[in-house]
């Protein structure tokens, strides 16, 4: 199902044709869809005009009396969404603005880029404004939105035109407490995505034309208005996007599900020898590369054996360390401590260093309980069975016996809400970096581990706040014996 929510107020002289013309869209490019469609304090003739609709459109009304605002009537309407849907992994929204700026022809394309894979599709407003002062203030809107959006090339945020899948739309309502949007009027949209892109797995772009009949009363952007907002949003629209660690492992939480009758469950049984695989002082070392420049280094490394409450427990380390032309620099550490004889995750700790912008979560794990506490806040949570946080997912998936065309489910990630975690095993490859050439088992295409018993790995790509970086294995210490040179 397609869900297309716009919100309006006094629209009377442009709802109907907007209506119209995505009926006839649906006509041409037969989908399941319906029109969720909220008025706020609408003063005119609007709900008048919507009556007639009803009769002949796959169309529901919500009124508000009272004004409530635009960003209150928008999350109403996807929180409306949601609540119908039964299958959000399929389903998803599209916004749409009221006053008929922009064309709906514009849907098909916005509904294929979903069905491909992507998460987030952006509509960009082909000459969105017509007025010079319009089009400057827009340009400088994207430039002190886009850093908060996980979306390289956009060009126009301030659209109002988006697609959704509806699992993302709920990891995003899921997450906040209290209001969902901190913004208002044409800065919503740019809040919507922002928060929508801090857990897409894939983004895109989709070119729309302006309106080919621009109404008298299309709502054109007040410069003045649009930059006192701009200023007044700050950094609330700046959505904090998970770091390339994080997202190593959540690419696989958040890849889109197939049905269970699609989904092979693997054993979740570590093997009894797993932490003899893993000697203390082995080091993988890795350069990041986004396309042909090195922006910084990782290392994934064994730190010591530990004791974590009494039990003994592998220390585990994930660090970062890069920049970008001198406009984004971070160092990221990522510390676990696991149980040495169940793989189950103990402790573990994130310290984020971006920019100068300073983040430390530490969580504290008790498999035996199944709960986990996070420092600083007094509740505790429901922890998963035999729990893995994000670096020793690294170290399991390792230690798995891995063959092409596998598809392993695992509910171990600490945090129930962020399970499954799928693991598909695409190939084998041979894959040249700096540290040698190495045959490998291709997952997902986001990492490489070696096709030998020490399953190294290799390479990795994640996407980041500015692009893909690919991480390229450049040293080995500390290996244990094996009968595969280093």
């Amino acid at each position: 199902m397609i869900y297309v929510c716009i919100p309006a107020q006094n629209h009377a002289d442009t709802i109907g044709l907007l209506l119209w013309k995505i009926r006839q869209v649906f006509a041409s490019h037969p989908r399941e869809y319906h029109l969720l469609l909220a008025t706020d304090g609408a003063t005119d003739a609007t709900p008048e005009v919507l009556q007639s609709y009803q009769r002949v459109l796959p169309l529901s009304v919500t009124s508000h009396e009272k004004q409530r605002g635009y960003a209150a009537t928008l999350e109403g309407l996807l929180r409306e969404a949601l609540r119908r849907t039964d299958r959000p992994r399929r389903d998803l929204i599209i916004t749409l603005p009221p006053d008929f700026s922009v064309s709906p022809t514009a849907l098909p394309q916005l509904i294929k880029r979903i069905e491909s894979g992507a998460d987030v599709v952006v509509g960009e407003a082909i000459d969105g404004d017509p007025s010079i002062a319009g089009r400057v203030v827009r340009r400088l809107a994207n430039r002190l939105l886009r850093p908060g959006v996980n979306l390289a090339g956009a060009h126009d945020l301030l659209s109002g035109v988006c697609a959704i899948r509806m699992s993302t739309i709920k990891r995003c309502l899921r997450e906040r407490s209290g209001k969902f949007f901190e913004t208002e009027e044409r800065l919503v949209h740019a809040e919507l995505v922002a928060r929508a892109s801090a857990h897409a797995r894939q983004i895109a772009l989709v070119r729309i034309e302006p309106a080919h009949l621009r109404p008298a009363s299309v709502e054109r952007v007040r410069p003045v208005r649009l930059a006192w907002a701009l200023l007044r949003a700050g950094r609330r629209v700046r959505i904090p996007q998970p770091s390339v660690p994080v997202l190593g492992i959540l690419a696989f939480a958040l890849a889109p599900q197939a049905s269970s009758a699609q989904t092979e469950t693997a054993q979740e049984l570590a093997p009894p020898d797993w932490a003899e695989r893993f000697p203390v002082g082995e080091k993988l070392s890795f350069d990041a590369r986004f396309g042909i420049v090195n922006v910084g280094n990782a290392a994934m490394h064994v730190v010591a054996r530990d004791t974590v409450r009494a039990d003994s427990a592998l220390h585990l380390q994930f660090t970062l360390d890069g920049g970008l032309l001198g406009l984004f620099r971070l160092h990221d550490q990522f510390d676990s401590w696991v149980g040495l004889d169940d793989l189950s995750s103990r402790r573990f700790t994130q310290v984020f260093d971006e920019t100068g912008n300073q983040r430390t979560t530490a969580y504290e794990i008790f498999p035996d309980s199944g709960i986990y506490w996070q420092e600083g806040v007094d509740t505790a949570n429901a922890a998963s069975e035999d729990p893995l946080d994000d670096t020793a997912f690294f170290y399991f998936v390792r230690a798995l016996e891995l063959e092409p065309g596998q598809r392993h489910e695992f509910n171990r990630y600490f945090r129930r809400d962020r399970n499954p975690v799928i693991i598909e095993v695409l190939e084998r490859d041979t894959v040249d970096v700096p540290a040698g050439r190495f045959p490998t088992v291709n997952k997902n295409a986001r990492m490489w581990i070696s096709d030998d018993d020490r399953r190294l790995i290799v390479q990795m790509k994640s996407r980041f706040a500015f692009g893909t970086i690919t991480l390229r294995l450049t040293d080995i210490e500390g290996l244990r014996e094996s009968g595969v040179d280093p």
